[in-house]
Parts: structure tokens; C-alpha cells; sequence
């Protein structure tokens, strides 16, 4: 998919890395021409996050020893322009928030996660600490359109394999193979994170968000695709399972087997509550709960009458954030929504800031280090602009927002509901604005894609 895919960082064993660096460094010498840009990348990689995982038993002076000595091979060959960009990307790595972020986490003094939030660029992303990717039709379109010779052969081997198949099944099958370019990259963070951590999230058909049997039937027949293509092992993928009335028994099914889900489409605390009681019951390994940002306080934005919500100054950048403390609290923690509304400190499911385009959407959710942990998904796109303005990092997710704001925030019906525990009843949630929008978009990406899939 034209992006460096090698994993040897993440599974190598401790032990043997001292000399399987040195019989890569023999190969170089022998094949330079063949081996230079996986040596190269190889070598950004000791740099990288990515040796905290398996590689976390050596010291880091070991770890560099062998990066000096890439280096001064390289010189030695004459490849000074590769020592230029390896210098260049380590210090993209270090000077990145998200990198320092996870350092932080790794200190103990937040415990925060981050994601990709499209396969491209994952192994960068990797390298920044990202221990996730998430994909949606939007995403897949835009992905095979990005690469047609090398998504257009897959899709003709796959016709070929799964004759008298139909579309949906076709573009079912395509999904599956593009999450499986990120799911096999993971595979070592996966695994180093006791299968916590890892997952690539997979999201069905968005015709069928209102069909919990139809949805059930896809993926069941994906996920023995996954198995398969996983040799009987558990598989580090996810399904992404619609916020709507027909995903409860979605998800309830799914996570009853064992199947983690991601519960995407998802903006307010209704929905939450309704999907974490639900996921707590089931026996998944792992599940989010997705909170869209953006695609929610674009139309309280509106509604207030503040135009985009492009500036921490308006409240409308704060209706997100509301709504992810308060679903927190009553989700993970706090006794008071213990003892009013009967919840019991899940522990089965994660909360997802997904739709992120701004800094405050990671800055005011901030956990402290011994808090619940709350992950969040950045796109590519948006990642280095992003960076930029991000800052420092403090624990907030327990401050309580100012009343004026809440106050102001409560004039808009979209925050209203989405704020409010009891605003939205379970069968209300398809016909929720932010809902009806999100998922006229996802449909429409998915038959634009199932489209190509049969040309």
C-alpha cells in the first residue's frame, strides 16, 4: 500500500536482538542496493516509540549503541543522504505531542491513548505511539481510490475467489482485506500489550444500521474471514457497530462471543450509558465507546448561531467536551452517579474521542495517571497542524465545566440532548441530527465504494 510495513521492531526477541542487528547490517554490506530502505527505515524505527514495546527489557544505551552503529555503516557506504533523513524523521518523532503524550503515560502521570485514524501513514503513526487504527467507508473509498493499482488487483483476485458473490459481499471481503494491512502492522503492539491494546476497528455496512440481524449475519461472516486469515487465532480486529437502536443487539450479540465493538455514531450520554451497560454484560476482550467531537458541536455551533466552531473562544467547543466528563463520570467513577443513576464503574469498555480536528478535543479530557483510561483517534491529515498547536498536557477529565457555559450550551436541542442522561430514549437514537447526517455520509461512501468494488 506504498508504506513501510516491516514489523522486525516489534518481533524481534529481547535476546536475540543484539545479533540479528549485526546480520542486518552483514546483509547491507552484501545486497545494498536491495536491503538499503528497509535498513534505513529499520533504523528510524530504534528511534521511534516503537522498542518500548517488546524491546522494553533493554536498556536504552543498548538500543542506541546499535542505532550509532547503523549509522556509521551507512557513512561508511557512502549513504550520507539516508543518515540526513533518518535525522530528519527521528526528530519529527521527538518533537511530536503525541509522542510526548505517550511519554507522559508512560511516567504515570496521565493515561491517555492515541490512535490513526486511517491505514496510511499507520506505521508513522506507530512511531508516534499509536497503539490503534479505525476505519470507516469514507475512509476505505478515499483509500482505494489513493492506490487503484494496488487495491484494483486485490479487488479482481477477490472476484475471482468469490464467484457468484454479491456486491455487498464483495465490498465486505475488500474492507476485510484493508483492515487486514493495518491489523497485521499491529500485530506485535497487540500482543506486547497483552491484547489490550492493538486493534484495528472494522466498520459494517451503514445500510444496515437499522437491521441488527443483518448486521449480525456480516459479521459473522467476517469475522471467520479474520479467523482464517489469522489461523485460528484471536483476531485484533474490532467491529465498529452502529450507535442506533438495531446496534444494542448488535452489540450485545457480538460481545456476548466474545467479539470486541466499537460503538461509533455516537454523540451523546444516552447513548453511552445504553452501550456500556450492555458491553459490560458481554465477555469482549475490548470495546470502545466512540465519542464523535466535531461531528457534535458542528451543529450546536449552528444552532447557537456561532458559525463554524472553529475557536476555543465559543461554547460551542465545549459541547463535546461536556458531554465525554459527564459520560466519563457516570461511565467509570464518580459515587454520586453511582447512587443516582445505578451505575457500577465499568470496566469493559474505553471511552474514544474520535472526530478530532482541534487541540481542545484532546486537551480538555486529559486523564491523571491513576484515572480509567480514555483513548482518542487523530487522521493523518489533521495530525500535523494539529501538533502544532496542542501544548502541554494536564489531567482535567474531573474538572467540572463552568456553569455559564453549560448554560449557554443548553440553549442549543442538539447539546440538550446529548448532554441530558434521559433526553434520548433507545429507540430515538436513529432519529438524533447528528446521527441522521453522520450516517447519510457513511451510506453514501459505502455505495460509491460498493460501486467500484463491482467495476
Amino acid at each position: 500500500m506504498q508504506q513501510y510495513k516491516n514489523t522486525f521492531i516489534l518481533e524481534v526477541k529481547p535476546g536475540e536482538f543484539k545479533g540479528q542487528m549485526e546480520e542486518l547490517r552483514k546483509e547491507l554490506r552484501k545486497n545494498t542496493a536491495e536491503r538499503i530502505n528497509e535498513f534505513t527505515e529499520i533504523t528510524i524505527d530504534l528511534e521511534s516509540y516503537l522498542p518500548r514495546w517488546n524491546l522494553r527489557s533493554l536498556s536504552e544505551g543498548l538500543i542506541g549503541e546499535e542505532f550509532e552503529k547503523n549509522c556509521s555503516l551507512l557513512y561508511e557506504l557512502g549513504h550520507e543522504d539516508r543518515i540526513k533523513h533518518i535525522e530528519k524523521e527521528t526528530i519529527d518523532i521527538w518533537s511530536s505531542n503525541m509522542y510526548k503524550l505517550c511519554c507522559e503515560r508512560d511516567k504515570g502521570e496521565i493515561n491517555n491513548w492515541w490512535s490513526n485514524n486511517d491505514g496510511t501513514g499507520l506505521k508513522q503513526a506507530m512511531r508516534k505511539g499509536a497503539v490503534a487504527v479505525t476505519t470507516n467507508p469514507k475512509i476505505v473509498n478515499e483509500l482505494v481510490k489513493r492506490f487503484p493499482a494496488y487495491w484494483g488487483e486485490k479487488r479482481q483476485d477477490i472476484k475471482k475467489k468469490f464467484k457468484g458473490a454479491s456486491l455487498e459481499q464483495i465490498a465486505a471481503r475488500m474492507t476485510t482485506e484493508v483492515v487486514l494491512e493495518s491489523a497485521r502492522l499491529l500485530r506485535g503492539v497487540y500482543k506486547a500489550g497483552d491484547k489490550h491494546i492493538g486493534y484495528t476497528s472494522l466498520q459494517l455496512n451503514p445500510n444496515l444500521s437499522d437491521n441488527s440481524e443483518a448486521m449480525l449475519k456480516d459479521a459473522n461472516m467476517i469475522y471467520s474471514w479474520l479467523r482464517e486469515d489469522f489461523k485460528g487465532e484471536e483476531p485484533n480486529v474490532i467491529f465498529k457497530v452502529p450507535g442506533t437502536f438495531a446496534g444494542l443487539d448488535t452489540a450485545r450479540e457480538l460481545t456476548k462471543k466474545g467479539i470486541g465493538v466499537n460503538i461509533t455514531v455516537n454523540y451523546s450520554v444516552a447513548q453511552q450509558l445504553a452501550f456500556g451497560k450492555i458491553l459490560e454484560g458481554g465477555n469482549a476482550r475490548h470495546c470502545y465507546l466512540t465519542q464523535m467531537n466535531r461531528r457534535l458541536e458542528e451543529p450546536v455551533a449552528d444552532e447557537l448561531g456561532e458559525g463554524a466552531c472553529d475557536s476555543p473562544e465559543k461554547i460551542s467547543s465545549w459541547a463535546s467536551t461536556a458531554v465525554t466528563r459527564r459520560a466519563y463520570k457516570m461511565l467509570y467513577g464518580e459515587k454520586t452517579y453511582k447512587i443516582i443513576y445505578g451505575q457500577k464503574g465499568y470496566k469493559k469498555s474505553i471511552l474514544l474521542g474520535a472526530s478530532i480536528n482541534q487541540p481542545w478535543h484532546v486537551q480538555r479530557v486529559i486523564t491523571g495517571g491513576n484515572d480509567y483510561p480514555m483513548h482518542m483517534t487523530i487522521a493523518p491529515e489533521e495530525l500535523a497542524g494539529f501538533e502544532e498547536r496542542l501544548g502541554k498536557l494536564n489531567p482535567c477529565i474531573s474538572k467540572e465545566i463552568r456553569r455559564d457555559i453549560i448554560e449557554g450550551l443548553l440553549k442549543s436541542e442538539t447539546f440538550r440532548k446529548a448532554y441530558e442522561p434521559d433526553s434520548l430514549k433507545s429507540e430515538e437514537f436513529d432519529k438524533f441530527k447528528p446521527t441522521l447526517k453522520t450516517l447519510d455520509g457513511f451510506k453514501k461512501s459505502y455505495n460509491e465504494f460498493c460501486k467500484w468494488c463491482g467495476e
